[in-house]
């Protein structure tokens, strides 16, 4: 089978859609990953094939022609932002959206990552390619919790809870018909209707779907009663075997420069440090962020020893790096976890998973989008702290490590309790589905 994967986001939204793939190549299927240009040193880490399409998303909103770097926006407002600017980029663009066409011709299967189903369904109506939905979170609609952006506090009433996935379906479904509009008119295909995602969504004949997401990420870490039998929650994709090839020579060497190895301790092991792969683009809120990450690593002590991973920051946040410190981009989280006491991380999704998956303990920094609700989530299951990275305070970051390394062995316990509970065969379910297709 020919499959082509449309993979849109940052490393945590792109490298599930890449194991899923070199899992599927490996079997004898043909994987194609088609993205921004932002997402290729991913995929190479995968050898898979990659075909890069205009523009960046990550970019636009990065953009500060309107002065938005002075202000901070709240998850919810970056949201609304991220939305408008996709719209913006791909109506300037047709030909964007036109090499996701493109490389589709020829293919069985489209696999769409979550923020993506329009381009996905456009493809179809156009060349009759089946496709599956792949979701990284939890976005159906449910009784049992509000939708995870609406920022609406679970108050357990089922009306209200269903009404916040509704209310955001709608929206969703029509600014996408408008965003698509005119490349479907060049496509030769009539208007997209209000329900296509609704369709996406309930449909199983029209477009199965996988939930590459862990029950724990659920209302009380459980299915609920009223999810749909074909919305498959399978789990977490993780590497079966991690490349080694690909862990940072200054990693190894600063490991054996202070003896770190499986043997240590594990709340003798360094902190991780590492706000994900998109850049914080508001100078004020990074220059907060460094400024209290020094601090807490100076009051700590040269004892404490630190991994720091910069992709997040435009400019590497610790000066005169001392030897208790080790500072990189990219790394595979699955296995710098291993060798790591405490995560300090933004909360994306990809990155909840490792946490999990590795079962230390963490603190959420969140900024964006999902991050605030995992955050909190975190700190509801008992494996980690949540605060808020848009209004961190000095003491913080250090009251937080302090109270973690002070009840050390308490995390982590819970922590051990939840991987336990992950799923073991997430991506054999994911393949049988599509295999099955």
């Amino acid at each position: 089978m020919k499959i082509v994967f449309f993979c849109f986001g940052t490393r945590g939204d792109v490298q599930p859609l890449c194991i899923l793939a070199s899992e599927l190549k490996k079997r004898g299927h043909y994987c194609l990953i088609v993205g921004e240009n932002r997402i290729k040193y991913v995929v190479e880490n995968f050898e898979l094939d990659f075909n890069a399409i205009d523009g960046d998303i990550i970019d636009l909103l990065n953009d500060d022609e309107k002065g938005d770097k002075l202000k901070i926006y709240s998850p919810r407002e970056y949201s609304r932002r991220f939305f408008e600017k996709r719209m913006e980029l791909d109506k300037q663009n047709l030909g964007r959206l036109n090499q996701l066409y493109l490389s589709s011709i020829g293919m069985d299967l489209i696999i769409q990552s979550n923020i993506i189903p329009t381009e996905a369904q456009c493809v179809r109506d156009k060349l009759g390619i089946p496709f599956i939905s792949l979701t990284l979170f939890q976005i159906f609609p449910s009784n049992e919790a509000p939708f995870l952006l609406s920022n609406i506090k679970n108050l357990h009433i089922p009306f209200i809870n269903k009404l916040t996935h509704t209310l955001f379906n709608y929206k969703f479904a029509k600014l996408e018909c408008k965003r698509v509009d005119r490349w479907r008119k060049e496509l030769g295909l009539d208007s997209l209707k209000f329900d296509f995602f609704d369709n996406i969504r309930n449909n199983e004949s029209y477009c199965k779907q996988i939930a590459a997401f862990d029950k724990v990420l659920l209302p009380n870490q459980k299915i609920p009663n009223d999810f749909k039998s074909h919305w498959n929650v399978v789990g977490f994709f993780f590497q079966k075997e991690i490349n080694l090839k690909n862990i940072p020579e200054k990693l190894i060497n600063f490991f054996k420069d202070n003896n770190i190895n499986e043997y240590t301790e594990k709340e003798d092991l360094p902190i991780v440090f590492g706000l994900g792969s998109m850049p914080i683009s508001n100078k004020s809120l990074q220059k907060n962020v460094i400024s209290i990450l020094k601090y807490t690593i100076e009051k700590l002590g040269k004892q404490t020893k630190w991994i720091i991973l910069n992709n997040w920051s435009n400019f590497e946040p610790i000066q005169n790096e001392s030897a208790n410190i080790c500072q990189l981009n990219n790394v595979d989280h699955l296995w710098l976890y291993k060798y790591s006491s405490i995560s300090i991380t933004h909360g994306g999704v990809g990155s909840i998973a490792s946490i999990l998956k590795s079962a230390i303990p963490s603190i959420i920094l969140p900024l964006y989008f999902d991050q605030p609700f995992w955050s909190k989530h975190i700190n509801s299951i008992g494996v980690g702290i949540g605060l808020n990275g848009l209004k961190l305070k000095q003491n913080q970051l250090l009251d937080s490590i302090i109270k973690i390394k002070s009840n050390y062995q308490q995390f982590r316990n819970r922590c051990i309790e939840i991987s336990s509970n992950l799923s073991n065969d997430s991506l054999e379910k994911a393949i049988k589905i599509i295999e099955n297709n």
